[in-house]
């Protein structure tokens, strides 16, 4: 397997619903601040937490939701992310003859004799795009099943 690594970015509809909270809350704080309705500093509030849900929306949309770096460090395989905690900051390894497998929308570590173990990534937070490229990853290296027939054998 050749040295590879495959980022996969976040979903574009968290970004978009961040957004969209940002924008309702600047709107509000407007007309707060506009209309005197509530105390002054309440619309100002709106305004500073609508700033700060527009930024996470807007760094969102480029920061990676992990990485997986195939066949580096001696044939190993590791998801890690950036600026996060638990077991995908710390790294899953794949060792040899492990793997790395796509399974009912999440990924797998599958190790040697076959047991299976769920890393924290799902396909419902990753980017579609970034999705598709790392089944297209994971497949090519996936060990072929075999199906139990010969080749000399008619259907």
């Amino acid at each position: 397997m050749p040295p590879a690594v495959i980022a996969v970015r976040f979903a574009p509809m968290t970004s978009v619903t961040l957004a969209l909270l940002g924008w309702v809350n600047m709107m509000l704080g407007a007309v707060n601040m506009v209309s005197e309705s509530w105390p002054w500093f309440l619309g100002f509030l709106n305004l500073l937490v609508a700033v700060l849900l527009m930024t996470v929306a807007i760094v969102n949309t480029r920061r990676p939701y992990f990485r997986l770096e195939q066949g580096l460090a001696g044939d190993r395989s590791t998801p890690s992310g950036s600026g996060r905690i638990g077991p995908l900051a710390r790294g899953v390894v794949a060792g040899p003859g492990e793997r790395f497998a796509i399974e009912q929308g999440r990924l797998v570590h599958v190790a040697e004799d076959g047991t299976r173990t769920l890393t924290p990534v799902w396909r419902a937070s990753a980017h579609p795009r970034d999705w598709r490229a790392l089944e297209a990853a994971l497949s090519a290296v996936a060990p072929q099943e075999s199906s139990g027939a010969q080749e000399g054998d008619a259907p």
